[in-house]
């Protein structure tokens, strides 16, 4: 069943996502024996699907929730508390809230440079959200160098989205040349 809820996430159908991640999980907990981190992921992606259809507080509500389950059940699981924060913080950039997200990725950057290899790529996506966020607020020297510095990381990335988070990166580097470029133009 939650293959079938991966699917239509995939394919962009995300209220009919929603609805089955929504029973996945009361199924889940329902069941005395069920595995927490199935719950987790369940949870994960359904605050991943209410951010991308504007629900941000329930966003923060389940990704909340999916935190308190990381955190008290597996404290040493740092890629998917980095999963997790990560979604936070982009809630967060959503709302506007860019202190908030700010700190959930500096979070992010203490915890990622403390483990393995492993957490690297959501060092890079905190980067990322960090890079915006500046970018946003018209700190657009800072945003590069933070840019550069997930760009780096992606460039050594050898999973199987490398070439999309290479694309997302780049993308925004290319944002702060333009403004950069349209900044002096003004002048």
């Amino acid at each position: 069943e939650i293959q079938i809820a991966q699917e239509l996430l995939t394919k962009g159908h995300y209220r009919d996502s929603l609805s089955r991640f929504e029973n996945i999980i009361i199924k889940i907990q329902g069941n005395p024996n069920f595995e927490k981190y199935i719950l987790f992921d369940a949870l994960l992606d359904l605050g991943f699907l209410n951010w991308k259809m504007g629900l941000y507080k329930d966003a923060s509500e389940v990704l909340d929730r999916a935190l308190m389950i990381i955190e008290t059940e597996y404290p040493n699981d740092h890629l998917r508390t980095c999963k997790v924060l990560n979604q936070m913080a982009r809630v967060k950039i959503s709302e506007g809230e860019s202190d908030s997200a700010k700190k959930l990725s500096e979070r992010i950057i203490k915890i990622a440079n403390s483990c393995s290899d492993i957490c690297k790529m959501q060092l890079a996506r905190a980067y990322d959200s960090l890079g915006m966020i500046n970018y946003e607020n018209g700190l657009l020297e800072q945003a590069k160098k933070l840019l550069d510095e997930s760009l780096l990381i992606k460039e050594a990335y050898e999973g199987p989205d490398k070439n999309c988070e290479l694309g997302t990166t780049l993308n925004r580097i290319g944002r702060v040349y333009f403004q950069q470029f349209q900044d002096r133009k003004s002048v």
